[in-house]
């Protein structure tokens, strides 16, 4: 499915004044991968901050667009399996991650180290990928251990470094029930 197709649909075939989107959230489009022109078409949403492409059985993250203000990515609900590793070029200012439910089998070969490079991460989500189960109980101390040199690294898979559950705004908004979201 071509993304520039299903975004112009959505917006009835009117003129997309793409510097007004701050927000950018395709979940559920039946992507698979995203195609050079659809790279293209997205490359021009320049003022985008958080880009969401949850649940659109993404393969791989070839193609992804260069969008120098992201601050936050979801890619959950995917089929991605390789490098995370360009996603550090692309997104130097990404603050918050979000990969859970892929197919990443090990640190290794999804280059989780690469990840240290991106200076104002703050939360990572990799929980229900096969290398969560690989890694048993040393999971989230060995995730911690490799992204120490991140200052502003502190929430992975939904809890802080002492353990303790951490809801963000966004997370929180959609919930039906939030007596889990108490704050002091």
């Amino acid at each position: 499915m071509s993304i520039k197709k299903e975004i112009l649909k959505k917006n009835e075939g009117g003129e997309i004044e793409k510097d007004e989107f701050t927000n950018l959230i395709m979940d559920d489009m039946q992507i698979g991968e995203i195609s050079a022109e659809d790279k293209e078409f997205l490359e021009g949403f320049k003022e985008t901050c958080f880009l969401s492409l949850n649940s659109t059985g993404l393969k791989s993250i070839e193609n992804m667009p260069a969008m120098p203000k992201l601050q936050r990515l979801e890619l959950c609900d995917n089929k991605l399996s390789g490098s995370v590793a360009p996603l550090v070029a692309l997104y130097p200012n990404l603050q918050v991650l979000k990969l859970s439910n892929n197919q990443f089998k090990t640190i290794e070969t999804a280059e989780i180290t690469s990840l240290k490079n991106l200076e104002h991460l703050q939360s990572l989500d990799l929980s229900k990928n096969p290398l969560v189960e690989a890694l048993g109980t040393e999971y989230q101390q060995t995730l911690r251990k490799l992204l120490i040199t991140l200052d502003e690294f502190e929430v992975l898979d939904s809890l802080n470094k002492d353990g303790e559950e951490v809801v963000s705004d966004d997370d929180d908004e959609g919930d039906e029930d939030d007596s889990d979201a108490a704050s002091d």
